[in-house]
């Protein structure tokens, strides 16, 4: 009997885990999930005042519904324009312009994450107001 649970593929791999391991793992998620709730609705709160303040001083966003907002800037020059200008005050949101992207729908990329400030989106949005 010992050889065929030691050695049949039935059994093969199906010991579990002792109950308190398991127990450890569920508190653990609890504990992530809590707080990723957190971040997760600060993270959104944040993408979307982005997104709508850009779009009331006239961006196109492209219809962005994500914490990666794109900004069309059209042609390559304006792109690197844009993107300098942002770098000077602080600012990293990259040109993608071609062969990313065709030819006159070259972009700013902005990405938005759950460490940025209010202060840090009225930033952008003054620098970019500026700017369009």
């Amino acid at each position: 009997m010992n050889l065929l649970i030691n050695r049949a593929r039935s059994f093969i791999y199906s010991t579990s885990l002792p109950p308190v391991v398991t127990e450890a793992g569920k508190e653990a998620i609890k504990l992530l999930d809590s707080g990723s709730a957190r971040l997760r609705k600060k993270l959104w709160d944040r993408s979307s005042l982005l997104n709508e303040g850009l779009k009331h001083i006239g961006c196109d966003t492209c219809g962005s519904e994500s914490p990666i907002v794109p900004v069309m800037a059209g042609d390559t020059k304006t792109a690197m324009r844009m993107s300098r200008a942002l770098k000077r005050n602080g600012i990293y949101a990259p040109p993608i312009r071609p062969p990313t992207v065709p030819e006159g729908k070259c972009r700013i990329r902005f990405s938005v994450t759950a460490a940025h400030s209010k202060e840090d989106i009225e930033l952008v949005l003054g620098v970019m107001k500026k700017l369009v």
